[in-house]
């Protein structure tokens, strides 16, 4: 399978394997900010050669407005990956020393079948910087960010529709398995439209809940254009 990509499933031995909830922990910490800086690095690839392009051809007032456009919206992912950067940093200065003592502290409508440019994508993730990436990743579609799962699920609720569903899967007051849950009981084709990104870091009876959704997983650090080729495959077989 590509990079990423893959079917979880909880074998007999880790159903009883001890767990490490530092492993998991670290797992998550480090996932997510690297998905941040590859993504935006990928990004930020794609835009300067745009703007390399735009210099190169045109001169006009039009073409230079743009350009400025696509030099803000690099910096912005810039500035992101920088964020994301420092996240890193940090996780790995912590765990490069003695963990502390352990505490009790508690933690409407579809798209046609080959329509891709108006095609409806929701996108759910708790990772504020990752979630603007991937709205970056995917702005020529009809892009629709939350970072609260409940807030995403509302949209459906109250009746409007999406082509795809890609969801992060640990998130805080409902998992991305929970939010497949919620929405199949409102709309069934919903929940079969649901891809997840996870960034490891899950327990097995967390695993077998994202087994049991039979929904295609992405893991973090996934590859942009990957993701992005799945996505219009999705689309184009629908």
């Amino acid at each position: 399978m590509a990079r990423g990509a893959r079917v979880p499933g909880v074998s007999r031995q880790s159903a009883i394997r001890p767990i490490d909830h530092q492993a998991l922990a670290t797992a998550e910490d480090l996932n997510n900010p690297l998905a941040v800086v590859l993504t935006n690095l990928d990004l930020l690839g794609g835009l300067l050669a745009r703007i390399r392009d735009d210099l190169v051809r045109h001169r006009t007032d039009e073409v230079r407005a743009a350009t400025r456009a696509h030099l803000d919206e690099a910096q912005s992912c810039l500035n992101d990956a920088r964020q994301a950067a420092k996240r890193l940093h940090a996780r790995v200065k912590r765990s490069s020393v003695p963990p502390p003592p352990t505490t009790h502290e508690d933690k409407t409508g579809v798209v046609k079948k080959g329509a891709l440019r108006p095609a409806r994508i929701l996108i759910v993730d708790d990772d504020a910087d990752l979630a603007r990436a991937l709205g970056r990743l995917f702005r020529d579609y009809d892009v629709v960010v939350h970072c609260s799962p409940v807030a995403a699920l509302g949209r459906v609720v109250t009746g409007e529709r999406f082509d795809i569903i890609v969801s992060d899967v640990t998130m805080p007051g409902m998992s991305g398995p929970d939010l497949h849950s919620e929405i199949r009981h409102f709309a069934p084709e919903q929940a079969g439209r649901m891809v997840f990104l996870t960034g490891g870091g899950m327990d097995p009876t967390a695993e077998g809940s994202l087994s049991a959704t039979g929904q295609p997983v992405f893991a973090k650090p996934f590859d942009t254009r990957e993701l992005r080729a799945f996505v219009e495959k999705f689309l184009g077989s629908r």
